[in-house]
C-alpha cells in the first residue's frame, strides 16, 4: 500500500521547496490497496518531480508546470519557456537503453524510438497535439515563437560511448541533465520570458 502520509513528508524533507509544491498540488490517490494504476501515478510522479528540479535549476528559465489539455483529462508536464524558444516536455519514469533505430527500408528512411528493446514510437506521434495545444495558447502576439517538443526519460539508460541528445521525427529524445544543457543554451531572447509563461499559465489551466 502506498503510504501517502509518509510520501508527503518525505518530499518535502527531500526537496524543502519543490517538494511542498508538489505536495500541495498532488491529489491524494483514492485506490489502496495499491493498483497498478496508483503505482503508475507514483513512479510518473517522481519523474516529473526530478524535471521540475531541473528545470528550478536552469538560470533565465520560466516553467509552467502540468497542464490541462482543455477538453480532455490528459496534462501536459512541463513547459519550458527559454530564449532559445519553448519546450513542451513529456517526462517517462522508464528503465532500459534508450535508442533510434531505422525501420525503414533502401529507399525511404523510418526512424523509431525504442526503449529496452520494445517499440515506443506511440510517445514520439503523441507530442504533435500536445505541441500544438501550446501554439493555440500563444496565438497572438506571441504566435510566432518557436514551440519544440521534448521527450525527457528518468532512470533510463544510453550507448555508454555514444551517449548523445536523439531525435526522432522532430522530436529531441533526453534525459535531464542534457535538458539542462540545452535550455542553458546561451541565446539572444526575442521575446519576453515572463510574459510568455504568464500567457500560457492563463490559458492552460492547472491539472
Amino acid at each position: 500500500m502506498i503510504d501517502d502520509t509518509a510520501w508527503r513528508a518525505r518530499v518535502k524533507v527531500e526537496h524543502p521547496i519543490l517538494g511542498r509544491l508538489s505536495a500541495a498540488m498532488t491529489a491524494k490517490p483514492a485506490v489502496t490497496p495499491e493498483s497498478q494504476g496508483t503505482a503508475a501515478w507514483s513512479i510518473g510522479h517522481a519523474g516529473e518531480a526530478r524535471v521540475a528540479e531541473v528545470l528550478a535549476s536552469c538560470e533565465g528559465i520560466c516553467a509552467v508546470h502540468d497542464r490541462r489539455i482543455p477538453g480532455s483529462t490528459a496534462n501536459i508536464d512541463h513547459i519550458a519557456i527559454a530564449p532559445s524558444g519553448v519546450y513542451v516536455i513529456d517526462t517517462k519514469k522508464y528503465e532500459g537503453l534508450v535508442e533510434a533505430r531505422d525501420a525503414g527500408g533502401w529507399l525511404r528512411a523510418d526512424f523509431r524510438l525504442y526503449v529496452n528493446g520494445r517499440d515506443r514510437t506511440k510517445l514520439v506521434d503523441a507530442m504533435s497535439h500536445q505541441v500544438e495545444v501550446v501554439r493555440r495558447a500563444l496565438d497572438g502576439e506571441a504566435s510566432g515563437i518557436l514551440v519544440q517538443p521534448v521527450l525527457c526519460f528518468v532512470d533510463a539508460n544510453w550507448p555508454r560511448f555514444r551517449r548523445h541528445i536523439l531525435s526522432v521525427r522532430g522530436v529531441t529524445v533526453l534525459w535531464p541533465d542534457a535538458l539542462a544543457e540545452l535550455l542553458n543554451a546561451v541565446v539572444a531572447a526575442t521575446f519576453d520570458t515572463g510574459v510568455v509563461a504568464e500567457t500560457i499559465a492563463r490559458v492552460l489551466r492547472p491539472a
